[in-house]
């Protein structure tokens, strides 16, 4: 399983009216390996983008729980 999550950085994401940072959660292999992995963090799979690069969107708080689970 191969699973990115890239730095936390500002890529337009808008919270409560100020920008925040946020960062992108990915696979290399298989959309159903990131699917699971952001329900494991908690994340809804209304949060996926099934884009050319299909991905997630995190906040720095889930961008902690991914880092944290990554390395386990």
């Amino acid at each position: 399983m191969s699973i990115y999550v890239d730095p936390l950085m500002g890529h337009g994401l808008k919270l409560r009216g100020r920008a925040g940072r946020n960062c992108h959660l990915f696979s290399d292999t298989n959309v159903d390996e990131v699917r699971a992995f952001a329900e494991r963090i908690g994340m809804e799979r209304t949060c996926f983008h099934d884009q050319r690069i299909p991905h997630y969107d995190l906040t720095p708080s889930y961008w902690r729980l991914a880092c944290f689970w990554r390395v386990m």
